[in-house]
């Protein structure tokens, strides 16, 4: 609820603020800070009146090692994506500015697009977590192998369908950005790398989750950083030299295919150890 009020607020604001009230990137800023505030008081309010299980009050504050490690732990992955994810976006924009404004914005519309895939498959993968968690520390083995099985197999599935639909309506969908020629000559292209990476993506983020829900923090930091910079940034310069702008445009899926292929052979071994238990 949180979530969807600041977005809801966000969503709202912008065109107000951007069009109506004609400040452009200000606005577009100025909105997204307004929501993020509203869902904060929301989280406050909450926690306040019915999060009868939490305490905002410092005297309940710990810094305990073992209490920090694992908040760590559990926050340090999602960081580091974050962080590369920034850094590796801006890294492929400027090389694809050496080929026109017009494979930027093509790149960046199919994007927006993939990103519908990708967090919808981050959101059922993350949304496990708990579950994985619970029943990793009960030693309830079945019900955990009954979870990665049912969760991998819907992440993947969803993965798939919705990279078909987005094959499908692949010029509708590149239209609704932009109404031109060549951004939708190279956005169908961008768009089709995109596609591929969907189900392969799911794979890779659902062995992600598993290592960060289990508390294996430095496999999991491994994973993030192997996706978004160890693996990208040269593979990214690599096939741009060999294969210039289609070298760019791939980049992303060849990386995800081998991290995918990487943290599942992470998560085997661990999860063999699990089972040796």
């Amino acid at each position: 609820m949180g979530t969807l009020i600041g977005t809801g607020i966000n969503m709202i604001l912008d065109p107000i603020m951007i069009l109506g009230l004609d400040m452009g990137v200000t606005g577009a800023a100025i909105a997204t800070v307004l929501g993020n505030i509203v869902g904060s008081i929301f989280y406050i309010r909450f926690l306040r009146t019915k999060g009868k299980m939490y305490s905002m009050s410092l005297r309940n504050v710990s810094f305990r090692k073992d209490i920090v490690l694992k908040v760590i732990s559990l926050g340090l992955p999602l960081s580091c994506v974050t962080i590369l994810m920034s850094v590796s976006s801006a890294l492929a924009n400027n090389l694809m500015i050496d080929y026109g404004a017009v494979a930027v914005a093509g790149q960046s519309i199919a994007g927006k697009i993939g990103m519908v895939i990708s967090m919808v498959v981050m959101g059922i993968c993350i949304g496990m977590q708990p579950a994985i968690s619970y029943n990793f520390s009960a030693n309830n083995r079945e019900r955990l192998i009954e979870i990665l099985k049912k969760t991998t197999v819907l992440a993947i599935v969803t993965g798939a369908i919705l990279s078909i639909v987005c094959l499908i309506f692949r010029d509708r969908l590149l239209l609704a950005f932009f109404n031109n020629d060549e951004v939708l000559s190279i956005g169908r292209v961008c768009l089709l790398a995109t596609i591929i990476e969907g189900p392969v993506f799911a794979l890779y983020q659902m062995c992600a989750s598993y290592l960060q829900a289990t508390g294996k923090a430095v496999w999991a930091v491994i994973a993030s950083v192997l996706n978004k910079g160890l693996l990208y940034i040269p593979i990214l310069y690599l096939l741009s030299v060999t294969l210039d702008m289609y070298g760019i445009i791939f980049a992303m899926l060849v990386t995800t295919i081998l991290s995918a292929v990487l943290t599942w052979a992470f998560s085997r071994i661990d999860f063999k150890k699990v089972l040796a238990k």
